[in-house]
């Protein structure tokens, strides 16, 4: 069993990143040996990063950390600002891979959405955090990456995994995910 921990990029209330994981999420229970969850805390609630507060200690930097440490695998979905990934996102990345958590990510099995009401789907930002998961934090990305564009119209129509190719995509990317997760299994990781 693969248990997956969806992580919404996006500070805003309502997002469309949440909904669009929420969405995924419907697609995971009819997959079998895949569960998912929401990650609990909130990015917005982590502080800035700083040297001074990585010293002091931050009880929800800790829970956070705790969060990834304990998934098999991660989903992101992530908005676009200023053909970025948004700054909420990038200081939570920073946080969780400090210190003696520098590794924590190392071969952990991710996948990226990018979700955008224009007609890119927020392609710099995805490309953005899969490269700095790979490189930077270790990751192991998984293919296909998700671009969702136009979100309020595949939402009007049904809903983002409505449209045939997105959940073929879904489908593949958790595929994907759950193979990845048994491979670092079998292999001890």
């Amino acid at each position: 069993m693969t248990h997956i921990l969806l992580i919404s990029g996006s500070a805003s209330q309502p997002s469309v990143n949440t909904e669009t994981l929420r969405q995924l999420s419907e697609l995971v229970e009819q997959e079998e040996g895949v569960t998912a969850s929401f990650l609990e805390t909130s990015l917005f609630d982590v502080p800035h990063f700083t040297l001074q507060g990585e010293n002091e200690g931050q009880p929800i930097v800790d829970a956070l950390r705790q969060e990834i440490a304990a998934a098999e695998a991660v989903v992101f979905s992530t908005p676009q600002h200023n053909g970025r990934v948004p700054a909420v996102l990038k200081n939570a990345l920073d946080w969780s891979n400090r210190g003696e958590f520098r590794m924590l990510w190392k071969d952990i099995p991710v996948g990226v959405v990018s979700v955008s009401p224009g007609a890119r789907g927020g392609a710099k930002a995805n490309e953005q955090l899969r490269e700095d998961l790979e490189k930077v934090f270790k990751a192991r990305v998984v293919e296909p990456h998700i671009e969702v564009a136009r979100f309020e119209e595949l939402q009007a129509a049904g809903g983002v995994f409505a449209d045939e190719v997105l959940k073929d995509q879904a489908r593949r990317m958790l595929e994907a995910l759950k193979a990845a997760d048994e491979e670092r299994k079998a292999a001890g990781a």
